[in-house]
Formats: C-alpha cells, structure tokens, sequence
C-alpha cells in the first residue's frame, strides 16, 4: 500500500513538467445569407487558453465574384492590423462584411498571427466562409428545402402523405404549433438585430479607446527615445501600436539583416509604464565579445567552453527596462541540454553574468535521489513483518442524480458555441434522470417522456430541444429559464 502512494507521489512530480495551451476560433457556419441591401456581420467565437491576453496580426481577405452575360469576375481585398486576445473573450469577434446592391457572393478568409511564451510563431486559420447576397434569403432557404425534399426515395414520399393525412385529422393542433413557431421565427430575427447592434457599438467602442491610447502612447517621451533607439539600429516599424484592453506591443525588423525587435508596455490610470524594448543584433553582440573589459573576456571563455563541449548557441538576446539593459544566450546540446548565460550591460562592457543550467537536468537528479532515499526508509522502517489483508473493495452505486448535473452543466457550456447540442444535452439530462431514478430498464425517448411526465414546464424543456433547429436565434433568458426548470425536477 505505501509502495502505491510512494510510486504516485513520484508520479505526479514528474506529471508538473508537462503543459499545453491552446488558443481556438469558431463560426457557427461556413456559408452564411443575407439580404441585397442588408450589412453583412460575421461573428467570430474565441477560447483563450493561455491564461493570459495575446497580441498578434490579424489578417483577412475578402473576395468577391460576380457574374455577368455568362462569365465571372473576382477581386480581392487583405487587410491586415494589430489585435489583441482578451484573457478571458467573452464576446465573439465582429467582423463587417459590408452590403450590396446586388446579387453576388463574397468569401472571407482570416488569421490570427501571434507569438507564443517560447518565441515560436504560430497561426490560427479559419476555414473559408462564404457570403452571399440575395434579393429574397427566406426564399434561398425554402429553395433549399425543396433541393432536399426532392432528392427523398419514394418511400419517405409515401410517409410524408400519410403523416399529411394525420394531420389533416388534427388541424387545430398543427395551427398551434404553427403560431408558436411563427413567435419563434420572430423573436430569432430580433434576437439576429440585436446581437449586430450589440456587435457594431463594441467595434465603434474599442476603435475609439484604441485611438486614445494610441495619442497618449505618441506623447510618452519614454516610448519616443526607445523607438528612436531601434530606429538608429536599422530597424523599421512593421505595424502600427498593437492595443490590448491594458497594453500595447510592436513589432520592427531591420530590413538589411533580418533581425527582429519589439516594443511593449503596460497600461494604469491612463498612463504608460513598464515599457520595454527587446531586439536581436550581431553587431553588438561582436563589440561586446571583442571588448577589452575583463568581464567581457570571462564571459566570452564561457561561450568558448560551452561551445568546445559541443553546445549550440542561438544569436543573443537583449531587453531595455527602466534605463537598464540586460542580455540572454541560450545553449543547446544534442541531448536537449540547456544553459542559459544572462547578464547586464553599460553600452558594450558587461557589468555581470551567469549561467542558468538546464533546471530539466536537476529536477530529473533531485527525483532520482528522493526515488532512492524513499524506498530505502520504507524498505527499513516501514515493511512489515506479516502482510496485512486489504478490505475488498465495494463497487459505489452509480449517482444519477450528480451525473445528470454534470450533463446540465456540459449544456451550458456548450451553448455560446453550438445551441443545438446545448438544447439535446438539455433534453438528455431530465431524461438521464428520469429513468434511472424509476429504475427503468431503457433511456425513455422525447415522446416517452412527454407521455409519462405530466408536467408543462418540463415537456416544453423537451419541444424546445425539438424546435431548435428551425429557430436559430434562440434567446439565452429562454434556455436559462430551462436550464432551472431542469436542475429544479433534478435536485
């Protein structure tokens, strides 16, 4: 038994070296209708893994085809710009497509280009999304219907007449349903209105609090001695200020060399701080090594050393802070060893530096040791004489009731990305429930359910789900107003 936990605890230290991010967009279609006339807004869903806000390029192209006396013509517009990630963005991207005046169709391409923690550069692209404008959207749908409803066998012909002819006998139920979906059909489309509206007045907002940071950033005197700085080096600006919600990044590269550099900084009470200037440059690295102060020298025998013990080392790094400058050089061996050498600078002469070895190397020595020291203690002190019987292990009774609020929970959840499976998980947690608690031999279906709880709030849980994919602007008071009835008959 305690060899067990001796094994966990080791396990789970080593368990701390592994971690992953990952930054995600999605859109609810990749083909979506508008109206002639009526402006195009496409919104963009985000989860922000990183536990942290991201800046980065955004880039998107729209294209445009249009057909006329039997040929097509397409042109093309990139725009690119600074953006930033929020930590936690809750509200999807709007991106504006425009309108027309006339049929046509548009296509819409973008991503996100950005910087991880260990400096690799990474893309998040989204699939293509078409556009199309048309005189009538309600009639391209039904068209639509029709396409499909008439690629059907014969035999689901014959099942849609008998299913009529059902219906035929109950009119005034087929009446009230056909209201009902009316009200639905309704309060989607002003549900759509809202969410644009919702969607224009935040881009008009952070396009107004990007240009106020975007003058105070032009007066800090600061941010204007560190550009000039980098500008003085060879390099040149690649884009404009990158504003996140409290800090701003960008990007230079010097065309002659290739070399990157990057300004950043923070933002409180409406004033820039902590600003930060980091570049790579061969040339000073060269004046640094062959500078005659005594500190340069030890610190190029460290370099030689390294280098003669068959390490790799990758161009060295610098960082301006607070009038300070401080540089990096990392050093790789062909077994993924590392050594880092950090130091500060006074122009070209190093005042100090030190090598920080690979911490992997001595996490693995300091587990070892304790692996050893561990099993010698248990093997002296605790090992007992005479093995005592484990008690058999019972298996627990399954808890339906906690597992139908972990799917509750999973629906919502899943509603800000996909509102047809959050209603289906909805629907399938008040079922879930049910029939275990009965002790039922089978998982009832929607009709099932309906037949043998009679409860109105309940069974209109259960038509929504039904209804969902004919009413895509679903309001969340709606489904939160569900979600309560379902944890209520749960708990």
């Amino acid at each position: 038994m305690k060899k067990n936990i001796f094994f966990t605890i080791l396990i789970l230290l080593m368990i701390q070296i592994v971690y992953a991010e990952d930054l995600v967009f999605t859109v609810n279609s990749t083909d979506y209708y508008f109206n002639v006339g009526q402006e195009a807004i496409i919104p963009v869903y985000v989860e922000n893994d990183y536990g942290s806000a991201i800046s980065g390029q955004l880039t998107y192209t729209i294209t445009e085809t249009v057909s006329s006396s039997g040929s097509y013509y397409s042109s093309s517009n990139t725009q690119t710009q600074g953006f930033t990630i929020l930590e936690e963005q809750e509200e999807p991207i709007a991106f504006g497509i425009g309108t027309s005046d006339k049929e046509l169709v548009r296509e819409f391409a973008s991503s996100f280009k950005y910087t991880n923690e260990a400096g690799d550069q990474v893309i998040v692209t989204l699939p293509k999304i078409n556009i199309h404008f048309v005189e009538n959207k309600d009639e391209q749908s039904q068209s639509q219907e029709e396409q499909q409803q008439s690629s059907s066998s014969d035999e689901e012909e014959q099942q849609t007449q008998s299913t009529s002819e059902t219906q035929e006998n109950t009119e005034p139920l087929k009446s009230e349903d056909q209201m009902q979906q009316d009200l639905q059909n309704n309060q989607a489309s002003q549900d759509s209105s809202a969410l644009k509206n919702q969607m224009n007045q935040e881009v008009q907002d952070s396009q107004q609090r990007e240009q106020e940071q975007k003058e105070q950033l032009e007066q800090n005197s600061e941010y204007q001695d560190m550009k000039e700085q980098l500008e003085e080096q060879g390099f040149n600006q690649e884009n404009e200020p990158n504003f996140g919600s409290d800090e701003f990044s960008q990007e230079f590269t010097n065309p002659e060399t290739g070399e990157k550099a990057s300004l950043s900084g923070s933002m409180d009470n409406n004033t820039f701080d902590d600003l930060k200037s980091e570049f790579e440059s061969e040339s000073l690295e060269n004046d640094i090594l062959n500078n005659q102060n005594k500190t340069n020298q030890n610190l190029k025998k460290a370099i030689e050393d390294l280098k003669e013990k068959g390490f790799n080392e990758s161009p060295m790094k610098f960082s301006t802070s607070n009038n300070m400058t401080t540089f990096q050089k990392e050093f790789v061996d062909e077994k993924n060893n590392t050594v880092v050498i950090k130091g500060t600078l006074d122009d070209e002469e190093v005042l100090e530096f030190d090598e920080d070895k690979d911490r992997n190397l001595l996490l693995w020595i300091i587990l070892i040791i304790f692996a050893v020291a561990t099993y010698y203690f248990y093997s002296k002190y605790y090992k007992k004489e005479n093995a005592v019987e484990e008690p058999k292990k019972t298996l627990k009774p399954l808890d339906y009731r906690k597992e139908a609020l972990k799917i509750l929970k999973d629906a919502e959840k899943t509603y800000s990305i996909d509102k047809k499976t959050a209603y289906e998980l909805l629907a399938y947690s008040v079922r879930y429930f049910y029939s275990h608690k009965n002790k039922l031999s089978k998982e009832l279906s929607n009709d099932e359910f309906r037949k043998q709880v009679k409860d109105k709030d309940l069974n209109s849980l259960i038509l929504a789900s039904e209804m969902i994919e004919f009413a895509k602007g679903k309001d969340k008071g709606e489904f939160n107003r569900f979600v309560d009835f379902a944890r209520r008959f749960i708990k």
